[in-house]
């Protein structure tokens, strides 16, 4: 009877961490990519950095360059007002290579593909992205979120790689 009970609990308890992770998931779907896309396709800064803590860290990795809290929502504010004022229009979409959680901080990463356009001009950037997510009042933000295009380098191929955000 012992040796059968373990295998079953080993089961139970693997099945149990799938279901949590799973339901993890949507919760972070819901509550940061769906609004994510939303917000940053709509130009809406302030919508935009809702979604992050107010002391977030935003790493650029091809810029070398890294914000903390008001200066990457400033920042945002003001890249939001400037692709307004030329009239761009921009759709952002992801795959996910990992994602893990605990009931309070996530690690996800994955490719992103941007497809924009400006006046006569168009085209699409692919980046690498890892993000921690943290739950605050009850809802997940990103808390840190650091990307690279590996200098343009990135393709389709690559982003085809993840698991499609749907």
């Amino acid at each position: 009877m012992k040796k059968l009970l373990i295998p079953i609990l080993v089961l139970f308890c693997q099945f149990s961490f799938a279901q949590n992770q799973d339901s993890v998931r949507q919760a972070i779907n819901q509550e940061v990519w769906y609004p994510f896309i939303k917000t940053y396709n709509g130009l809406d800064a302030a919508g935009f950095m809702a979604l992050h803590t107010d002391d977030v860290i935003r790493i650029n990795r091809d810029g070398k360059s890294i914000k903390i809290g008001p200066e990457y929502a400033d920042s945002q504010q003001q890249s939001a007002a400037r692709s307004k004022k030329r009239g761009s229009k921009r759709s952002i979409s992801f795959s996910f290579t990992e994602r893990f959680a605990r009931e309070d901080i996530a690690f996800e990463a994955g490719y992103y593909k941007v497809e924009w356009a400006q006046g006569d001009k168009s085209g699409t950037s692919y980046g690498e992205f890892q993000v921690i997510l943290k739950k605050e009042n009850g809802r997940w933000k990103l808390f840190v979120d650091s990307d690279t295009s590996y200098e343009g380098q990135l393709t389709e191929e690559d982003f085809q790689k993840g698991e499609l955000l749907k």
